[in-house]
């Protein structure tokens, strides 16, 4: 049948219309026939935290409080059950009980119509939309084979650019890596003002020339707490609601809001390195967090030796990336949704990195924990980042900018490494999609062209760095 969530297929509704009716007429007999109501609360409890454990979302406070009155009617009906037989002077009992179980009922709907709003998001997955159906989930903890592997596509978002590339779309970052999971960075956040920089500009060297570019986004099916934005933004504009930014990695989220139906404005100041200045980089530095390079003592050895014989002959940090990255993107990898499944290693952790190392077929989270552990283990800072590919050019260039369309199988995970002067500089490992990383020699802008063949008619990462140097 699929993965959660699955398409609203009419056989998939037939069944769903038809174990309700099942468990209706069994609820009824636990009821009536064997006098047992609170046995079919456990009932009602364990089916209401199917979806909940399916698709970690939102508390539903409607759902909630119909559940609470489901169970205290049952327990109404078990108590005049067990009391129908006592005499009319335990009656003051009676008015007590059910006197007790409206305040019980008054107090769980107060609870739930206070509390829920103050709730954090749960486990920084994002929530499905109403009527987004498939795709419009995202999950920032790098398990985005079910996503991908959903049967149908819906367009998500609209973007328009004037970069001569459309940026990717960030909606989380993750650095801290302890084997076996890559947790999403949090940090302090600033409100996002109505008009006016939510991050200043770039600290980048003097001699790194800053490209300004602007970009619309459209939202049409993503009901998330975290904003898609290029990066590295500085300037978030037309938003409704409460919105706060991440200054550590430029990202953007609301506690309490969604990006349903956002129309918003992205100026970004992107570094322009030629590849001769990049390849004078060093990375790392006195400026960023150890932790962005740290790894686990018990590291498989292939992982470490595969990037060292990879690299072997590279110069510099930049050569020894852009040797991983040709690697990857080489004939003896594939892309695969279903060979890490078939496989048994379908996750980051160190065991899958190895093993897809050996097996030479994964999907984009594969190829972004490989190439981030293997950077770490040659010294380089990286992260991975979570977010969209730009999609497809549904417009031709003009002077507002080109117009692309994102859909749902276009969500993505890509690498980042740092790079002292310069910030932070995304790759493009997975294999037949997008257009990996290249600086042109002598020049302020990357040497990227557009895709040109059906597997990538998505652009990669632009050329450029993404970031102003951060700890994140």
């Amino acid at each position: 049948m699929g993965v959660a969530p699955v398409v609203p297929e009419t056989g998939l509704a037939f069944l769903l219309v038809a174990a309700i009716g099942g468990l209706a007429i069994v609820l009824d007999h636990v009821v009536l026939t064997a006098r047992m109501p609170l046995l079919a609360g456990v009932g009602l409890v364990a089916v209401s935290l199917i979806p909940t454990i399916a698709i970690p979302s939102d508390v539903d406070v409607v759902a909630f409080v119909l559940l609470a009155a489901a169970l205290l009617f049952l327990l109404r009906v078990d108590t005049r059950a067990r009391t129908a037989t006592e005499t009319r002077a335990r009656s003051p009992h009676l008015f007590g009980v059910s006197a007790t179980a409206l305040g019980v009922a008054a107090v769980a709907v107060i609870v739930a119509i206070v509390a829920t709003p103050l709730l954090p998001q749960p486990g920084l997955r994002f929530a499905t939309g109403g009527t987004g159906g498939v795709g419009t989930t995202i999950n920032p903890n790098l398990e985005l084979g079910n996503d991908l592997r959903q049967p149908r596509e819906v367009d998500v978002l609209t973007v328009r650019t004037t970069a001569p590339t459309a940026p990717y779309l960030r909606a989380v970052t993750l650095s801290t890596f302890d084997g076996t999971v890559w947790q999403p960075d949090s940090s302090d956040t600033v409100p996002v003002p109505t008009d006016g920089p939510v991050f200043d500009a770039p600290a980048v060297d003097g001699d790194i020339t800053l490209a300004d570019w602007t970009t619309t986004v459209t939202v049409d099916q993503l009901d998330s707490p975290w904003l898609p934005v290029p990066y590295p933004a500085s300037t978030v504009s037309g938003l409704t609601g409460d919105w706060l930014g991440m200054p550590q990695n430029r990202t953007v989220v609301t506690r309490a809001g969604s990006t349903r139906d956002q129309v918003y404005e992205v100026q970004a100041n992107v570094p322009r390195p030629t590849l001769e200045q990049i390849r004078a980089r060093s990375t790392g530095g006195s400026g960023v967090d150890a932790s962005l390079s740290a790894l686990p003592a018990d590291v498989p050895a292939v992982i470490g030796d595969t990037a060292r014989e990879v690299t072997a002959g590279a110069q510099n940090p930049y050569d020894q990336l852009i040797a991983l990255q040709s690697w990857f993107r080489g004939s003896s990898f594939r892309y695969s949704l279903d060979a890490p499944v078939d496989a048994g290693f379908d996750g980051a952790g160190l065991d899958a990195v190895a093993d897809f190392l050996q097996v030479k077929a994964g999907y984009c989270v594969h190829y972004a924990s490989a190439f981030a552990v293997m950077a770490r283990t040659l010294g380089i800072p990286s992260r991975i980042v979570i977010g969209y590919l730009p999609g497809t050019a549904s417009s031709i260039p003009q002077q507002g900018g080109t117009e692309y369309t994102v859909s749902s199988s276009q969500l993505h995970a890509w690498p980042e490494t740092y790079f002292e002067g310069i910030g932070w500089v995304p790759f493009e490992p997975t294999n037949s999609l997008g257009v990996p990383t290249n600086f042109a020699s002598g020049t302020t802008g990357g040497g990227t062209t557009a895709p040109t063949t059906p597997e990538e008619d998505a652009a990669a990462p632009d050329a450029a760095p993404s970031a102003a140097p951060s700890q994140a």
